[in-house]
């Protein structure tokens, strides 16, 4: 689960740093968290920032993505990106 939080009037957001993974489609009967990572779900460009919620390995993905656009608009294909 991932808190997000944007305030548009004041051009402020910000983002939790817990991950999750649910084990009960593994047999365990819980759910394991991990608060307070050092992992952003932030990333600012010269112009824009961006605030994700998700899968890791997708964010990690865009994140990739932004900052190399940020160098060549045209170095990313959008569309072949994951949504999950």
């Amino acid at each position: 689960m991932t808190t997000n939080f944007r305030d548009s009037i004041k051009g402020e957001f910000a983002t939790d740093s817990r991950f999750s993974i649910d084990l009960r489609p593994w047999g365990a009967s819980f759910i394991l968290w991990v608060d307070h990572s050092n992992y952003s779900k932030i990333v600012q460009t010269s112009r824009f920032a961006f605030m994700f919620a998700g899968n890791v390995a997708v964010i990690d993905q865009w994140k990739n993505a932004i900052r190399a656009a940020e160098s060549d608009p045209n170095a990313v294909i959008w569309n072949t990106l994951a949504v999950n």
